[in-house]
């Protein structure tokens, strides 16, 4: 019993012996871990500060090398000119006399360089003639938006020119037709459509047109069964090429034949010839800095319209659009967004609330030829 006893005094201060030696130790331990964990944090702290001072440098930076640039943009243009003058800030405010924004007076030499005539395909009119106009070009540089780059027109776009136009003429019966297509052209997919209880008459567009993306490769394959199951079969390919035309670029090159048609006819409503420009898919540096892209911008005499079309989602675009067209100093009439898939009444309300003209497809040349027949009447009663 004593022994026990004994045994367990001698247990007891072992361990009290054990915690004696160990404690110390551990406590320095932990004490070095706290210092650590103390340097690390005020390390942290100081890169947070540096970044946020690098960040703010950066900031201050870009908008030193903005101003810079805005000021060489007015020293070179002459200082004649009232909207050339003004500050760059200004031009970013919405212009309140629409008509005095659309004159479009300015120098008589042209710095637009000539773009290939895309009608070669189009149906036999008269060319409207050429004079010495200010330019679309030069309207914007007025208007302290700078025209970076121009598409460069291949023989390809030619090409595809009189596909453009048959779409465009019968795209209601080809809609559905072109959204197979385009959820299709991704990945290259085949695709069926159902043509049994069709009309004639699409049945017969939608075949022809199948057949003429078939001769150029846009189709890979392509197949109609007629009675009893009138199936149509199809495999669009997956060229660059073929899903920028099927994108969107068959309705701009469409809206360009259309234009050049309407302007071909004005000088028998005015008696006269008017002098007509265009640019296509010119990329602009906006006032701000930012990069932008427009469908289509020209001029009949000093009347400068643009033209933004979409055959796809509109949603994300028609604000920023909304804006540029401030920026562009264009009226209601003159900046227009044409969206072929929305219905007559939902385009009425999107004008109403984005303060410009949005327009389907079939209205689109009524609009223009009303427009420009009134720009071109103003003009003879003012002259």
């Amino acid at each position: 019993m004593k022994l026990i006893t004994t045994l367990n005094e001698l247990s007891g201060w072992l361990d009290t012996l054990r915690r004696q030696l160990v404690a110390p130790e551990l406590s320095k331990v932990v004490q070095i871990a706290a210092s650590t964990e103390i340097h690390l944090d005020a390390c942290c702290e100081q890169i947070r500060r540096n970044t946020q001072a690098l960040t703010g440098v950066e900031q201050q930076l870009a908008q030193v090398g903005l101003q810079l640039e805005r000021i060489a943009t007015a020293l070179e243009q002459p200082q004649s000119d009232p909207v050339q003058a003004a500050s760059p800030v200004a031009l970013l405010d919405p212009v309140p006399d629409p008509q005095a924004t659309n004159a479009g007076h300015g120098p008589s030499d042209t710095r637009l360089a000539e773009l290939p005539d895309q009608t070669a395909d189009a149906p036999a009119a008269p060319e409207p003639q050429v004079h010495e106009v200010s330019g679309p070009q030069e309207y914007l540089n007025r208007r302290q938006i700078k025209v970076k780059t121009l598409p460069v027109e291949d023989e390809s776009d030619r090409v595809l020119i009189p596909v453009a136009e048959f779409l465009g003429d019968r795209y209601t019966s080809l809609r559905t037709l072109l959204g197979k297509i385009k959820s299709n052209m991704q990945l290259g997919r085949s695709f069926t459509l159902n043509l049994k209880g069709e009309p004639q008459d699409l049945v017969s567009n939608v075949c022809q047109l199948c057949t003429k993306l078939h001769e150029i490769a846009f189709l890979e394959a392509y197949n109609y069964q007629k009675s009893p199951r009138y199936l149509l079969t199809a495999k669009p390919t997956t060229l660059p090429k073929a899903q920028n035309f099927f994108s969107g670029k068959w309705l701009e090159q469409y809206i360009l034949l259309k234009v050049k048609a309407l302007v071909a006819r004005l000088p028998a409503v005015r008696g006269e010839a008017v002098a007509f420009d265009y640019l296509l898919n010119p990329q602009v540096i906006l006032p701000n800095g930012s990069d932008f892209e427009l469908d289509l911008i020209f001029q009949v005499n000093q009347h400068t319209l643009w033209i933004e079309a979409k055959s796809g989602d509109y949603q994300q675009h028609i604000s920023k659009y909304s804006k540029v067209s401030r920026l562009m100093g264009l009226n209601y009439d003159h900046a227009i967004m044409v969206l072929t898939d929305l219905p007559r009444e939902s385009c009425d309300s999107l004008s109403a609330l984005f303060g410009m003209t949005v327009l389907s497809l079939e209205d689109l040349e009524s609009h223009l030829m009303r427009t420009l027949q009134t720009d071109l009447e103003t003009e003879v009663r003012v002259s």
